[in-house]
């Protein structure tokens, strides 16, 4: 604040953050295009192949 006849001058410090607020569960989607040659069937894999292409699309 002044005036004619005194100044007067507050100083002070101030510290602003922001605080992130994260979701309590995370969705996350990720496609994995799997193309097998056109003479492959995938009926025709043996099962531990096909257990493991579901594990991996899983």
């Amino acid at each position: 604040m002044e005036s004619a006849g005194l100044a007067h001058a507050f100083q002070g410090a101030i510290r602003i953050e922001r605080l992130r607020k994260m979701p309590t569960q995370i969705n996350i989607n990720l496609n994995f295009p799997l193309n097998l040659p056109p003479s492959v069937q995938p009926q025709t894999l043996p099962q531990e192949i096909q257990a493991i292409i579901q594990q991996i699309l899983q």
